[in-house]
């Protein structure tokens, strides 16, 4: 409750500040809006003014305290009464919801980071190697073109799979970080479990062994490598497999053109 006389005292101003700005967030999703849309809130009158003054979070004072800052754009949407309307529909909800999955899909492939050492991306790296050795099964002159074609497709569809079989040894550096050998922590763990030794980690035991975000990033990297340079690597496997490496193909002339590539020696080493 606000102090006697209506002056909010400092600390109910901070909750104040808290609770709208949670609020505001929740707008983000397009199924809340419908839940208050399907419950009337939007054909209230003191429900529209308060969606009015929310209005101060466009400022960019309130609005960096935001964290998901695409809420703005349906706080200003809900000023307008055909938003309101529509947003009860559910298949209206849904749509702008399939479409919030799209955009968020293309601005991680195209924006996210690659994981870099050294002034230089080592996922680049770790997926050449994987590739070569995968890419190597194939046998291309014991086959016809047709097959080997199917063979190079299916390889690569499950290529990055394969960057899930890897461990993060966080107590090693470059190159050496990524093993897949098991990890030493691990190993001593696995250890004491077998002697009857009780080991709390907060899971269960069977998932010990399941990748961590590091290397289900490891993946996701490689996927976006992959999505953005199969054709280099289909011309390569077909063309310059055996005039160039694929390290030297991919990394330094590609992935990485006009970039320090110093790293990629300094990886080499440790090969």
């Amino acid at each position: 409750m606000s102090a006697v006389g209506g002056v909010e005292t400092s600390e109910e101003q901070k909750r104040r500040f808290e609770v709208e700005c949670e609020f505001v967030q929740a707008l983000s999703n397009p199924h809340y809006l419908n839940f208050l849309a399907q419950r009337g809130y939007f054909k209230e009158a003191y429900f529209i003014n308060y969606l009015k003054y929310l209005l101060y979070w466009k400022r960019p004072e309130y609005a960096r305290a935001l964290k998901y800052p695409q809420c703005l754009h349906f706080l200003e949407a809900i000023q307008h009464s055909e938003f309101r309307e529509a947003i009860a529909c559910n298949a209206n909800a849904k749509f702008i919801e399939e479409q919030q999955i799209l955009q968020w899909q293309y601005y991680t492939r195209k924006r996210q980071r690659l994981h870099v050492i050294g002034g230089c991306c080592i996922i680049v790296v770790v997926f050449s190697i994987v590739t070569k050795l995968t890419i190597e099964l194939i046998e291309p002159l014991k086959m016809n073109a047709l097959d080997r074609k199917i063979q190079f497709i299916e390889i690569l569809e499950e290529l990055c799979n394969h960057m899930l079989e890897y461990k993060l040894h966080k107590d090693k550096e470059g190159l050496q970080r990524f093993s897949k050998e098991e990890t030493s922590t691990m190993n001593t763990l696995n250890k004491l479990h077998q002697r009857g030794v009780k080991v709390e980690l907060g899971i269960p035991h069977e998932m010990w062994d399941k990748p961590g975000v590091e290397i289900t990033s490891l993946k996701q990297q490689c996927e976006n490598i992959l999505g953005d340079y199969d054709e280099d690597i289909e011309r390569w496997f077909y063309s310059g497999r055996s005039r160039i490496p694929l390290q030297k193909y991919l990394c330094e002339q590609r992935v990485l053109k006009g970039n320090d590539v110093s790293c990629i020696r300094k990886v080499n080493s440790e090969l």
